[in-house]
């Protein structure tokens, strides 16, 4: 019988664990922790317990949970979220469907897993953050130019040579595919192409271009991850030949960043097999706002050859865990680096509250279209004052333009009372 994993804990593949209680939802999380998640994810500073007063006000998470809530029920077909505080889970819920009665039904739920679309960049961010500090003693920084890690063969354009990883993370470097999502624009010859062509000089007098966003960025970091892997000496990197099992150097380089972000970050808080793309029975599919009973839903884009700037599959359950994990302990990254990753703003983004300063990433893009219209993908995660981290995603189009951190920064600013 084959089985799903959720933690440590093997459970069987026809056990719908979004069915489970919250209660139990909430002990299975703490158990895949490892204990009590507490003990295994003590707070890096001033921790809140549920219904403290801070300032006059209580945070009430139930009252967050209703306005989450009240927002996204009348907009989409189906979403989930998350709720953590202090290290442990105090709200999580899914409403609708994550695959309709035509589609198969399956309930929406935070352990579901969705296409999170470019929250993957922080994932690619911290992968990167990591390998930087893992080189240091190799004199490597966030502002050593990316040269000397480009693969073999690549010929650096125009104004490339001295781009540093820190202007890829922050979307300075010029580099531009039109901020398109496919593998044409994104994939491992694409990327070599750009960087061939080169960038924009250095405006006169500054010390940084303009911000603009591009997925191109991301895609090259996952290009660069396996030099950088390589420096650590703990990684044997091939220039392909022709014997070895990858068809090409883009594939071969696909699998060490999905490699990479599995061993150094999802397995060392027990998130299993996590991919870029999901394509099984009980995947999450994607509608248009209020789908047509007769209508079947959009499958998730396999961007398994091309991933890093968009195309993770998570649920909010596991988002949620990553960033209890990065924000209050130092099992992903040292203290040092996280305060160089939020300062510079790499691969999240800061936000602000009443109560101090937020960081998130947010997410969307279309997962392809139907009949009645397209099927995109939101999500976002985001760690929140008072060691609150939470996350949203949802499978519908809507029709209020919604912006899920927006949404959950609205549900936390109502939930102190």
């Amino acid at each position: 019988m084959t089985t799903r994993i959720t933690g440590r804990f093997r459970v069987p593949a026809f056990f719908d664990t979004n069915r489970l209680s919250a209660k139990a939802r909430r002990h299975l999380w703490t158990l895949a922790l490892g204990g009590t998640a507490a003990a295994m994810l003590p707070a890096a500073g001033p921790a809140l317990a549920q219904g403290q007063m801070v300032g006059g006000a209580h945070f009430k998470p139930s009252v967050m949970a209703a306005a989450i809530e009240a927002t996204m029920k009348p907009q989409v077909a189906g979403f989930s979220y998350t709720i953590a505080q202090k290290g442990q889970v105090v709200r999580e819920n899914g409403v609708g469907s994550a695959r309709i009665a035509v589609d198969g039904y399956r309930a929406h739920g935070p352990l579901q897993r969705n296409n999170i679309a470019s929250v993957t960049k922080t994932v690619t961010a911290l992968a990167i953050l990591q390998l930087i500090e893992a080189n240091k003693k190799n004199g490597v920084s966030v502002d050593t130019p990316i040269k000397a890690y480009l693969p073999d063969g690549w010929t650096p354009g125009p104004n490339v040579a001295n781009l540093t990883f820190a202007e890829v993370m922050r979307h300075t470097s010029g580099l531009s595919s039109g901020n398109n999502n496919g593998f044409k624009d994104l994939g491992y010859d694409a990327v070599k192409a750009a960087v061939t062509a080169g960038t924009t000089p250095m405006p006169a007098g500054k010390t940084e271009r303009p911000d603009a966003y591009d997925n191109l960025n991301y895609a090259l970091l996952r290009e660069l991850l396996p030099k950088l892997w390589n420096a650590t000496g703990t990684l044997k990197y091939e220039k392909l030949d022709g014997s070895q099992i990858w068809q090409t150097q883009g594939d071969y380089h696909s699998f060490l960043y999905a490699k990479y972000v599995n061993y150094w970050i999802f397995d060392p808080i027990d998130v299993q097999n996590v991919k870029c793309f999901d394509n099984d029975a009980t995947s999450t599919l994607y509608y248009p706002q209020n789908p047509k009973p007769d209508i079947k839903g959009v499958p998730g884009v396999d961007q398994s050859k091309f991933c890093g700037s968009g195309g993770m599959y998570l649920s909010t359950n596991e988002m949620t865990k990553l960033l209890v994990t990065l924000f209050q302990t130092e099992k992903l990254l040292p203290a040092s680096a996280r305060k160089v990753m939020t300062d510079r703003k790499l691969g999240i983004d800061p936000m602000s509250t009443s109560r101090g300063a937020a960081f998130s990433r947010n997410g969307v893009v279309s997962q392809g279209s139907n009949s009645q219209g397209k099927g995109p993908t939101k999500a976002c995660m985001i760690h929140l004052p008072g060691d609150i981290d939470a996350a949203l995603v949802q499978n519908s189009n809507d029709g209020a333009a919604l912006k899920p951190c927006n949404v959950l920064i609205a549900a936390f600013e109502a939930a102190w009372k």
